[in-house]
């Protein structure tokens, strides 16, 4: 502990017992995963570190993204058995969250294969509050301006509360989806009815027996549609391109499972670090070009009964990815049990179009759930 400090903050957060080492406080903006490893990581070497965050918990995106979604338990496909169950992860759940705590690692509890929200953020509290890190926090702090001052060599950093930090080190631990994006299109300030925004979505929304309107058939698109269809009365989804829906494989981990990947942990990290896609699967190390029609159709089907968009594009070839033309467009397109098509044509789905499909795919299927009822009401427009 430093008895003397070179280095003034403004703040009422930091008290000088928060010094540690060199005296030099670090701040980061963002409590989601990104933000907490990198407080951990520091409060481990001893430095003095204060988080911040415009969230009132932490979260990150998972903190803003609390809108329905499906609580996925079947082989294959979603069933709307907890309507608030909200985002599901698009990576397994035994990948899915931090390896450097190994003996939770291999004890904190999760049920299936996916994780959704609620657990996400149940999990995220476990992690701070084990690590003893939310005194280090500081929550409803919306980051307004940071300024570095060739003079100070400091950055000057002001929040929402009034308050100036002046830190040497300031991390942003934003993410990729931290600011909600509002279409622009003309009208959208003088419409009448309630707007709400996935990202910032607000819980007392009742959408029974409402005329709603989806924009967006995305990866939260498909999972709200799959939510929400049973209960409006009317659901038209607006999509600039029809998506390609990959199941997500999602079901019930057994005990047999967990004491298996528990043994197998240090293998998975140092597959998943060492990996293209990073998410836990075996990627395929030989070209799409390899291999016939007929085994190329095979490895499809076989990808497509395990479930999961990212092993769908990287478990069977190496590059899929990068190819949007035939001939791997084409070996993808054709009908299998669940495609988009088929379950067009399998639903009678009124006023259902689809003009095409592109990469990449996306977890859960949508139109199956949104054209199941067999309502005139629940009605899908795919707007190319």
């Amino acid at each position: 502990m430093s008895p003397s400090m070179s280095i003034v903050l403004y703040c009422g957060h930091l008290k000088p017992s928060h010094f540690h080492r060199d005296g030099q406080p670090r701040l980061i903006v963002g409590a989601g995963f990104g933000g907490i490893y990198q407080l951990y990581a520091l409060r481990q070497l001893g430095l003095s570190v204060q988080v911040i965050d415009l969230a009132g918990d932490v979260g990150g995106t998972w903190y803003w993204n609390r809108y329905p979604g499906p609580h996925v338990h079947t082989p294959f496909f979603a069933s709307l058995s907890d309507p608030s169950a909200g985002a599901m992860s698009d990576t397994e759940s035994f990948v899915y969250r931090f390896t450097w705590d190994k003996e939770d690692l291999q004890t904190y509890p999760w049920t299936h294969h996916y994780i959704q929200g609620p657990d996400v953020l149940q999990y995220l509290e476990h992690v701070v509050e084990r690590h003893d890190l939310r005194k280090h926090m500081a929550f409803n702090t919306e980051l307004l301006s940071a300024e570095w001052s060739e003079p100070e060599k400091l950055w000057n950093v002001d929040v929402s509360t009034g308050i100036r930090y002046k830190v040497k080190y300031l991390i942003t631990a934003l993410g990729l989806l931290s600011r909600q994006n509002y279409p622009d299109i003309p009208g959208i300030d003088t419409f009448k009815g309630l707007k709400c925004h996935t990202a910032a979505w607000d819980e007392r929304i009742e959408l029974k027996d409402k005329r709603v309107g989806v924009i967006g058939c995305g990866s939260t698109g498909v999972q709200v549609i799959t939510a929400i269809a049973k209960t409006v009365k009317e659901l038209v989804c607006f999509s600039r391109h029809p998506q390609y829906s990959v199941p997500s494989g999602d079901r019930p981990v057994t005990p047999e499972y967990r004491q298996m990947v528990n043994a197998n942990y240090d293998k998975i990290v140092d597959q998943v670090r060492n990996s293209a896609y990073g998410f836990g699967f075996q990627e395929s190390t030989r070209s799409f070009n390899e291999f016939t029609p007929e085994e190329r159709e095979a490895i499809f089907e076989e990808l497509w009964k395990q479930g999961n968009g990212f092993r769908f594009l990287g478990g069977g070839f190496n590059d899929v990815s990068r190819h949007s033309l035939p001939p791997v467009s084409d070996t993808i397109g054709p009908p299998r049990s669940s495609t988009p098509r088929q379950i067009i044509k399998q639903q009678n789905a009124i006023n259902s179009m689809l003009t095409g499909c592109r990469l990449p795919p996306i977890e859960l299927p949508m139109l199956q759930r949104a054209n199941s009822s067999g309502k005139r009401s629940s009605r899908l427009y795919l707007i190319q």
